[in-house]
């Protein structure tokens, strides 16, 4: 496997565990939300995010932050980094 396949394969992985992480946290507890709730929230289209969360698409610096501020947690919850 080249450098490029491996980064390739790689980057689909860290989206699909990002898309899950923020289907995680819109269905997580009292704010649980519909895709078309966040998306309203975001002011994002729920195409936009059905995208995210299926892990088709690099979401921009912008909309990561958009999102975390409309999930109502930091941008750092939101990646699903521990400290």
């Amino acid at each position: 496997m080249s450098h490029g396949d491996a980064y390739a394969v790689e980057l689909a992985r860290f989206r699909k565990g990002f898309g899950a992480n923020v289907r995680r946290l819109r269905r997580a507890g009292e704010g649980a939300c519909s895709q078309e709730v966040l998306a309203e929230r975001a002011g994002l289209h729920r195409t936009e995010i059905g995208k995210i969360e299926q892990g088709t698409v690099e979401p921009r610096l912008t909309t990561l932050v958009i999102l975390a501020d409309a999930l109502g947690v930091t941008l750092v919850q939101r990646l699903g980094f521990s400290c």
